[in-house]
């Protein structure tokens, strides 16, 4: 208890914040040491976010937190009543971030590269047991009762699409606030952009350059790419250079004033998110041969996870299972 005290002190004085990383984690071992798995894993993921650059300590970090996700799958999966592939997948991930910030000085450097490639395998076979199990308990489903699993399977999918189009406008909209400003300032400041200025916006964009070439061509025509093009003889003067640069800085606003307005248009059109609920029936194993094969994958799969588990994880309790 005053170890616990003593830790929580440090935390809050604002002069150990480049200590929180190696605190964070002092107290989840002392939560895990008293059985206390969700409070360990939590501040876990707390020293993980204080990081401040201490690349050993992050190392501590990522490797505690995937051997407690791969010891615990049994408790994880049964409380918060979740897959056991779910956890085994966290725990992979998390042996994947230690073995990209540890380097070869590290007390189990081999182990966790090992660790990392078994799990890897080891997590594709439950994948395939967890799925095709699931499959085959919806062949065998009443219709309504299953079309209401596909209904919230597809509202889920729904909903994730559209948070996603939501962050793809707000990027949308940050890039047409960005545009009006140039605009505005050049309107106030001279009627023109400055060609020297940063013009990322305007050439980095197929839909923009394809406007200006529009724009030049409706002038100029097509016309070869050469030195002073617009003259016969070829010979530059400072009243061709600077008729040029009228003419760029014309395509120029225009193809500013075309992306404006697309974007308006996008941003301004209606989302709408429609997922085929029928795709979720396609892999559904209705018929017997198709049961069958389902059946055949699971025993295989369970097969490879009996000789994974008592070949290189040594768990041979678990592989009799």
């Amino acid at each position: 208890f005053k170890i616990r005290k003593i830790l929580k002190n440090i935390i809050k004085n604002p002069n150990n914040l480049e200590y929180l990383d190696r605190v964070y984690y002092e107290i989840a071992q002392y939560n895990y040491k008293n059985g206390k798995i969700d409070s360990a894993l939590t501040n876990l993921r707390r020293s993980l976010d204080s990081s401040k650059g201490n690349a050993v300590q992050k190392g501590y970090s990522y490797f505690t937190s995937a051997e407690i996700y791969y010891d615990e799958v049994p408790y994880l999966s049964a409380k918060n009543r979740k897959p056991k592939s779910q956890y085994y997948t966290l725990s992979k991930l998390y042996y994947d971030s230690t073995a990209t910030t540890i380097d070869s000085l590290f007390y189990k450097f081999e182990y966790v590269q090992e660790r990392k490639e078994i799990l890897t395998r080891f997590v594709d076979q439950i994948i395939i047991v967890e799925r095709n199990d699931s499959l085959l308990r919806w062949a065998n489903m009443d219709s309504t009762e299953l079309a209401s699993i596909i209904e919230a399977l597809a509202q889920k999918e729904e909903a994730k699409l559209y948070a996603e189009e939501e962050a793809r406008r707000d990027q949308l909209k940050a890039e047409q606030d960005e545009l009006l400003a140039a605009q505005n300032q050049s309107s106030t400041g001279g009627g023109s952009y400055d060609l020297n200025a940063s013009t990322a916006f305007k050439f980095y964009d197929a839909r923009a350059i394809e406007n200006a070439k529009i724009t030049f061509e409706e002038k100029w025509g097509t016309r070869p790419l050469e030195d002073n093009w617009r003259r016969i003889n070829k010979e530059s003067t400072f009243e061709d250079l600077e008729i040029d640069n009228d003419s760029l800085q014309l395509a120029i606003d225009s193809a500013a004033d075309a992306k404006a307005f697309a974007l308006e248009q996008e941003l301004n059109s209606p989302i709408d998110i429609n997922v085929d609920r029928s795709k979720y029936y396609a892999d559904i194993p209705f018929s017997t041969e198709e049961q069958s094969l389902a059946l055949l994958e699971i025993e295989e799969a369970l097969y490879l996870l009996g000789k994974i588990y008592n070949n290189e994880l040594l768990e041979r309790d678990y592989a009799c299972e």
